[in-house]
């Protein structure tokens, strides 16, 4: 689901949908901070998020869990990777990522 006005927060909801390969949410007006249920998403082979300014903070620890994720797009968001050595591992073995960054130290 792409560009068609989406809006508040992401649903933790979709953190059920367990054998889920791709999910595109951009190009809509979502806010606040990704759900750790997103983590759940152990099929996931794409995430889009780009376009999404109101999203912000930094990426759920529990993404390490999408060991099947090939492609995750961050651009025009306000959304960090944390700088947790697990996470910035796991992150690396991400194929594709645009708009990626490290969160700044607090």
């Amino acid at each position: 689901m792409f560009d068609n006005g989406l809006s508040g927060p992401v649903p933790e909801s979709l953190g059920g949908l367990a054998h889920l390969r791709e999910l595109s949410l951009r190009d809509n007006q979502l806010t606040g901070e990704l759900p750790a249920s997103l983590g759940n998403l152990t099929a996931l082979e794409q995430l889009w998020l780009r376009g999404n300014t109101g999203l912000s903070g930094a990426l759920p620890l529990s993404l390490v869990n999408l060991t099947n994720l090939r492609t995750l797009d961050l651009r025009d968001t306000g959304l960090c990777a944390p700088r947790d050595s697990s996470f910035q591992e796991w992150l690396d073995g991400v194929d594709s990522q645009r708009g990626v960054f490290t969160c700044p130290a607090s």
